[in-house]
């Protein structure tokens, strides 16, 4: 697997490899957030099982006052709108990541094949009167964008 990644890392340009680090950093951050918007849920269900718990523990009383609640049963519609708030920005960040690799992947799987092509248009006459022209284009299309693709995503991730 270190050797695949190796020769893939060879293959990319250097703004390609730049931006893997970017979205490897984004990765980071993402999973983060995503510890962040799980346990955002616990004070929630520790309020929902004991409702005083809005009014007796300090770090929830902080965040209920915030808001000028003063009710048991208020403070956990503002609990519960602050983890639905939590976990919907958590969502929207990490389809923003999914999407960024998928993109990324997409676009070196695509660079890849093309340059595969170009190799194969630039060899001389002999090369292709030993070899089908399809074959030559089934795999510098087939073989580049599915499997380097599928290749380099996880490897982001």
């Amino acid at each position: 697997m270190r050797d695949t990644l190796d020769k893939y890392w060879r293959l990319l340009p250097t703004a390609a490899r730049r931006e893997i680090v970017w979205l490897c950093l984004l990765a980071a951050a993402s999973g983060l957030l995503e510890t962040a918007g799980v346990a955002s849920v616990i004070p929630f269900l520790a309020v929902l099982a004991q409702p005083e718990l809005a009014v007796t523990d300090s770090r929830i009383a902080s965040v209920v006052n915030v808001f000028g609640v003063s009710s048991s049963a208020s403070s956990l519609a503002v609990l519960g709108g602050l983890v639905l708030a939590v976990l919907v920005a958590t969502n929207a960040f990490s389809a923003m990541v999914t999407l960024k690799m998928l993109r990324f992947a997409n676009r070196q799987g695509r660079a890849l094949s093309v340059r595969l092509f170009e190799t194969y248009l630039r060899q001389p006459y002999s090369f292709h009167l030993h070899r089908h022209t399809q074959s030559c284009t089934a795999t510098s299309s087939a073989k580049s964008p599915g499997s380097r693709s599928a290749r380099l995503l996880p490897a982001c991730i």
